[in-house]
């Protein structure tokens, strides 16, 4: 769904509880090449991976349209 000044999103109309798994997605992982990866548009869309965080990936399906500011509502768990 377009929003005004914002481009595409995900919306509800209900509230969502907490811990509620919006998706189950395929994920590419990357190594954490921060330098490389702020220069590119995927630095928007990335999230930190693994135990240490010495990873990152980029979820496929709907979760790249889904909140993805820093101030996160939205919790992202990688396995």
């Amino acid at each position: 769904m377009p929003v005004l000044k914002k481009g595409r999103g995900v919306f509800t109309r209900e509230r969502i509880p907490a811990n509620t798994i919006m998706e189950i997605a395929p994920v590419i992982v990357m190594d954490k090449d921060r330098e490389h990866l702020d220069k590119t548009l995927l630095r928007r869309y990335i999230f930190e991976w693994g135990k240490l965080k010495d990873r990152c990936c980029m979820a496929l399906g709907l979760v790249p349209i889904y909140n993805h500011s820093i101030e996160h509502y939205e919790v992202f768990h990688g396995f």
